[in-house]
């Protein structure tokens, strides 16, 4: 179990409006991604309590490429006295969104060479056809129609960061 000294009886768990905003986006993980969220959180669990301490936390978020100080995680758990499943799954969803955006708009910007806030169709096929995973022609025309909805031939910052983000 996880004391923090300045919490309060009121502040047990994450306060209830943040954990209600935050239930939200955890329930919309699918149920596979679930079961690989619990069994990290079982192996790291070295007490089989169902608790994790703040080391056991830091080593987790670490090993699944969340490079987080001490300092973060101490900010993370202001409110919380355990670290049990469910807070930290919220805990999860407090800092996969932001790096998720902060990945996405700093890829975005390595291939907008001319820093003009868009990247050019062909060029976006072509990073799409030779970088990451293979995809199908009719799904890079798919990915392509959903962020081209002005049909202009770019892909514009903004319509690619929001609807990734989605």
């Amino acid at each position: 179990m996880l004391n923090n000294s300045n919490s309060n009886s009121n502040n047990n768990d994450i306060d209830m409006n943040e954990q209600k905003n935050n239930q939200n986006n955890v329930n919309q993980i699918n149920d596979e991604e679930k079961n690989k969220i619990k069994e990290a959180f079982a192996l790291f669990d070295q007490n089989d309590d169902g608790i994790l301490t703040k080391d056991e936390l830091i080593t987790l978020l670490r090993s699944i490429g969340k490079y987080v100080t001490e300092n973060d995680v101490d900010n993370l758990i202001r409110n919380v006295n355990t670290i049990d499943i469910d807070n930290f799954m919220i805990i999860l969803n407090k800092i996969a969104p932001k790096d998720t955006q902060q990945n996405l708009q700093e890829a975005f910007e390595i291939f907008d060479s001319e820093n003009n806030g868009y990247i050019n169709v062909p060029e976006f096929r072509h990073i799409l056809t030779n970088l990451g995973e293979k995809l199908t022609n009719d799904e890079i025309d798919n990915i392509i129609t959903q962020l081209d909805i002005n049909n202009e031939g770019k892909i514009y910052k903004e319509i690619f960061l929001t609807t990734l983000l989605q």
